[in-house]
């Protein structure tokens, strides 16, 4: 076991965690909570691994990102120093550190201080994430978020026995969130919000999106705008919820099974659209890819198609599969594309 839980912690540490590893290793956190001598075994091993590269960073109890080359001096930085940092790969580093060793060095998911303390249960965290970038964030309750490129989540410190557990998006977002019985967990996005007690779904909500898009995994989500349930999604179901309406009709919201497209599966590196709008397409490439695209023919943007691409594509090879998918063509000039 001690084999195992060193490579794991080397795996995430380092951010090459697969979706399975990273279960496993949470599964394993989970239970040193009630194990002393996996807690211990864990522990040591953390200790060994910041022996090897005392370059990593962690969080403390108080929330502050230490850094071990410079704790002999008790220095502290803001938690905000990570978005100072112009190397990629130190920041991935910090991601895998800062995250893990919250929940190993302090107390694994900081213990139960927390649970109890109504001031943290006041403090609000923001985390946000640039445009060339994405971030696995695990909550009080042990709920896991996968925050994609250009989004924002702001959730509580601590989340309150008897109260619902409430996270507000703006982007997207993938939730595998704990089941809890009788303590519901709400994402709201907007006016829009998807309530659940146990469940693994996807949130997208970008601010230049016309529509709210819920994607199920497994599970039951509720979501509602404005108190008034709109739907109840169960596994490979999703609802398209407009953004600019103030009342919203039957006939304006999009319920559908999905057929081949899968929750979150951003988070395992593609990009997959299933009866999407060109328009909204390409506004995702924009955002992902980081370049402009011009449609010359904008009743194309209407027009919906089925597309799966890996996400480490290059977006000429990308743009070649959407115009021949619609019978068009498109040039290239300096970081911008046309469609014609």
């Amino acid at each position: 076991m001690k084999e195992r839980i060193n490579y794991l912690l080397r795996q995430y540490f380092h951010n090459k965690s697969s979706r399975l590893e990273l279960d496993e290793l949470f599964a394993m956190i989970r239970s040193a909570k009630y194990d002393e001598e996996l807690s211990l075994l864990i522990k040591e091993l953390y200790e060994e691994l910041k022996r090897q590269d005392p370059s990593l960073t962690y969080v403390d109890d108080d929330g502050r990102l230490l850094d071990f080359k410079d704790n002999q001096n008790n220095q502290h930085y803001s938690l905000t120093a990570d978005k100072k940092r112009k190397n990629r790969n130190s920041y991935l580093i910090y991601i895998g550190v800062a995250v893990s060793a919250a929940m190993l060095i302090v107390g694994f998911f900081y213990g139960q201080q927390w649970r109890t303390n109504n001031t943290d249960q006041q403090i609000q965290v923001i985390n946000s994430i640039g445009q060339d970038d994405d971030k696995i964030v695990v909550l009080d309750d042990g709920t896991k978020v996968w925050l994609n490129s250009s989004s924002t989540l702001e959730y509580p410190k601590a989340f309150k026995k008897g109260e619902p557990r409430e996270v507000t998006l703006i982007g997207e977002a993938y939730f595998e969130v704990e089941h809890a019985e009788d303590w519901p967990f709400i994402v709201h996005t907007g006016d829009v919000s998807t309530k659940v007690l146990g469940t693994k779904f996807n949130v997208k909500a970008y601010s230049d999106m016309k529509d709210i898009l819920v994607t199920v995994k497994s599970g039951k989500v509720m979501v509602s705008k404005e108190n008034k349930i709109l739907a109840t999604l169960v596994k490979n179901q999703e609802l398209r919820v407009p953004l600019l309406t103030n009342s919203i009709s039957k006939s304006a919201i999009g319920e559908k099974d999905l057929k081949s497209k899968v929750a979150g599966s951003w988070t395992a590196g593609y990009l997959e659209y299933e009866d999407e709008s060109i328009s909204s397409i390409i506004a995702d490439l924009e955002r992902y890819f980081k370049i402009s695209i011009d449609l010359r023919h904008p009743s194309l943007g209407d027009k919906v198609i089925t597309l799966s691409v890996a996400k480490d594509s290059d977006p000429q090879y990308v743009l070649e599969i959407l115009t021949t998918l619609t019978d068009c063509k498109f040039k290239k000039s300096e970081n911008n594309y046309i469609i014609f």
